[in-house]
């Protein structure tokens, strides 16, 4: 239970990502409720006589008021439903005023699954919902054009990966994570978590999805480091010569 608990907290990172959340979103300059003025409000709002009346205030006196993410997840947790806080958690991300931070949320669901769905949940909305109608958590507010991750923002996706005890449980963070960041991702931040699997055959399977994600292409190369047999960069090298359309392959620093 603990490893299905840490993994759903790390899969968030779908977060910013997953959501294409912005740290630099300047433009939505509210603040969340004082810890005082939220706690009374979640004592009454946990009076609510079920899961649908709970989400029904929430819309309505709450989230437009804004909310953080760290509050958001202390909302999710007093809801006893899984599908109920699922529901929860995707209305409450457009009102979050730090969707960067919306990994945290994830640490309220117990399995992959409810995690994933959230995650489809929130990507469906994302892509349906007429910029008019979208929430301070969406991209209608934000600036264009995704910022690299922080030295802060990869500590926390290695230290999510770090807590995984086998190369398979690592790899499925690792692709959740990575797709979610596509773009954000330097080539040498993919290095330092490439660095975290024991087994060349896992590395090589995270290194093909990673040729996806990196802002960075030009520097791919640096992620050959990682391995310990040179038949695995070999193969990487061959499958990065396939995927750019090339017949022959280039040098390795």
């Amino acid at each position: 239970m603990k490893a299905l608990q840490s993994l759903a907290a790390a899969v968030i990172l779908i977060v910013a990502f997953l959501m294409h959340a912005n740290p630099a979103r300047a433009a939505d300059a509210r603040r969340p409720f004082p810890e005082q003025e939220f706690q009374r409000r979640l004592d009454e709002w946990k009076q609510a006589p079920n899961d649908a009346e709970r989400l029904q205030r929430a819309t309505t006196t709450l989230f437009p008021r804004g909310v953080s993410s760290a509050q958001v997840k202390r909302m999710a947790l007093t809801i006893t439903n899984e599908d109920s806080r699922i529901e929860f958690a995707a209305e409450a991300y457009r009102f979050t005023i730090d969707p960067e931070n919306f990994y945290d949320v994830y640490d309220a669901f117990q399995t992959f699954s409810k995690v994933f769905r959230l995650h489809d949940r929130i990507q469906w909305e994302q892509r349906s919902a007429p910029a008019s109608n979208r929430g301070p958590g969406t991209a209608a507010t934000r600036p264009t054009g995704p910022l690299p991750l922080t030295d802060k923002e990869l500590g926390e996706i290695l230290a999510s990966l770090k807590r995984e005890s086998f190369d398979d449980s690592k790899l499925a963070l690792a692709k959740v994570v990575g797709a979610g960041a596509r773009g954000r991702i330097a080539s040498r931040q993919v290095l330092e978590m490439l660095k975290l699997f024991s087994f060349d055959d896992r590395k090589l399977e995270c290194a093909k999805s990673a040729a996806d994600w990196v802002i960075d292409p030009a520097e791919f190369h640096t992620v050959y480091a990682a391995f310990t047999f040179e038949s695995s960069r070999t193969q990487l090298s061959k499958f990065l010569d396939v995927r750019a359309g090339r017949s022959s392959t280039p040098a390795r620093p």
